[in-house]
């Protein structure tokens, strides 16, 4: 699962970040992996925070404010992101070799982390 933010902010991403970190540990057995990536810096506080709460079982990453990885791809484009502002998150959940998207959800917030675990559950 990969978990794409521009722009969210921290209180959202430390929710998702903390399902996510649960949802890894209970689905561990399906080798079930989980990645938050940030366009352009993480959030001011973001990762002290992810430290303090010990968030450990999700990866955190961040790519370049212009969307493109350390080869010059463009990140959005390869996973059909939409690069709008309005777009504070994307994320996306995949199973199998070839990374099927099973599940996209746009602008998820921690209201809708029961839609998120519903999805992984379904997987």
């Amino acid at each position: 699962m990969q978990v794409h933010v521009n722009g969210d902010s921290v209180e959202n991403i430390l929710a998702i970040g903390t399902a996510l970190h649960r949802l890894v540990g209970e689905h561990a057995a399906r080798e079930f992996k989980a990645f938050v990536v940030f366009r352009g810096a993480a959030p001011e506080g973001t990762l002290k925070k992810v430290e303090e709460l010990e968030l450990t079982s999700v990866g955190w990453a961040a790519i370049g404010a212009d969307g493109k990885d350390a080869k010059g791809k463009s990140v959005p484009q390869l996973y059909g992101l939409s690069s709008d502002a309005s777009v504070k998150n994307t994320v996306l959940v995949y199973d199998g070799p070839k990374h099927t998207v099973r599940s996209k959800f746009v602008n998820l917030t921690a209201d809708d982390l029961g839609k998120l675990e519903a999805a992984v559950k379904g997987m």
